[in-house]
C-alpha cells in the first residue's frame, strides 16, 4: 500500500464526506449500531475505535468504556471530532495497517470502516492481534443486498449489487458485502463469530431516507418499525453487523 497515497485518499474523503451532522438516517443508524454493541459491553472495557468521521460515534462509545483509544487517518477529521473534548477518548493520526500492539483491548468498534480499506483482511487480523484473550470486535458494513440497492437494480441504475453507487464512491467505500462474505473474513482473520446480523430494513437509498425524514414523512416510530422488520428481513437491510471474538 502506498501510505502517502492513502492518506491523501482519506484528506480528500473530507472535504465531500456526509457526516453525521449531514444526515438524521446516519445518526440514527449510529444509535442503532451503539445498541446492538451495548448488548456485548461490560463496563470499564478498555476500547479502540477505527474511524471517527466527526466524532458522532465516538461520543456514543466513550461513555461505556474507561478507555477509548479512537484510530483515525485523517488530521482534518480528527480535528472536527477533538472538538467534542471527551475526557477519556484520545485520538491518533494513523492508518488502520500502522497500528502496532498485542491483547490491549476488551473491544475494537469497526463501525463502516472495513468497506473503505485497501485490505481488509490485513486489517482484521491487525485488529486479531491488539485484542485482549475475549475480546469483541464490533463490525459494520453496507450489505450489497439491501432492499434500496435491489430496488436500483431494478429500475436500471444499477447494473450488478455489487457495484458502487455514487454515494458510495463518495464516501470512499471501496467495495459493498455480503453477509457471507464478511462473516467468512471475519472468521479468516482468527475470531468466533458470535453475530451476524441485519440492522435496519432499508426500502431507499440514504439521501431519500434523509429527504423523508426532513419532510416528517418517515418518523422515529417509522425508524424503529424498520429496525424490527430487519430482524425479519435480515438480507434486505441497509448494513450487516457482525461480532467476533478472540
Amino acid at each position: 500500500m502506498d501510505k502517502i497515497k492513502e492518506i491523501v485518499f482519506l484528506n480528500n474523503l473530507y472535504q465531500n464526506y456526509i457526516t453525521s451532522d449531514d444526515s438524521e438516517y446516519l445518526k440514527f443508524m449510529r444509535r442503532a449500531v451503539m445498541e446492538k454493541c451495548l448488548e456485548w459491553i461490560k463496563p470499564n472495557g478498555r476500547a479502540m475505535e477505527l474511524g471517527c468521521e466527526i466524532g458522532y460515534m465516538t461520543e456514543l462509545i466513550s461513555p461505556n468504556v474507561k478507555q477509548l483509544d479512537t484510530i483515525e487517518g485523517s488530521a482534518l477529521f480528527i480535528a472536527q471530532a477533538a472538538k467534542r473534548n471527551l475526557k477519556n477518548v484520545v485520538f491518533y493520526n494513523l492508518l488502520f495497517e500502522d497500528i502496532k500492539g498485542e491483547n490491549l483491548y476488551d473491544y475494537i468498534f469497526a463501525s463502516h470502516v472495513i468497506e473503505h480499506v485497501e485490505n481488509p483482511g490485513q486489517v482484521l487480523r491487525l485488529m486479531h492481534k491488539a485484542l485482549k484473550p475475549g475480546g469483541m470486535i464490533f463490525i459494520t458494513v453496507p450489505n450489497a443486498y439491501a432492499a434500496s440497492r435491489q430496488l436500483a437494480l431494478s429500475m436500471g441504475l444499477l447494473t450488478d449489487l455489487f457495484e458502487l453507487t455514487p454515494n458510495d464512491i463518495r464516501g470512499g467505500h471501496r467495495r459493498v458485502y455480503s453477509q457471507h462474505e464478511i462473516v467468512n473474513a471475519t472468521s479468516d482473520a482468527g475470531f468466533q463469530v458470535m453475530e451476524a446480523s441485519g440492522l435496519l430494513f432499508k426500502p431507499f437509498a440514504d439521501f431519500q431516507m434523509d429527504e423523508l425524514i426532513d419532510l416528517g414523512l418517515l418518523t422515529e416510530q417509522h425508524l424503529n418499525g424498520l429496525l424490527k422488520l430487519g430482524k425479519i428481513y435480515s438480507e434486505l437491510c441497509g448494513a450487516i453487523f457482525v461480532v467476533g471474538r478472540k
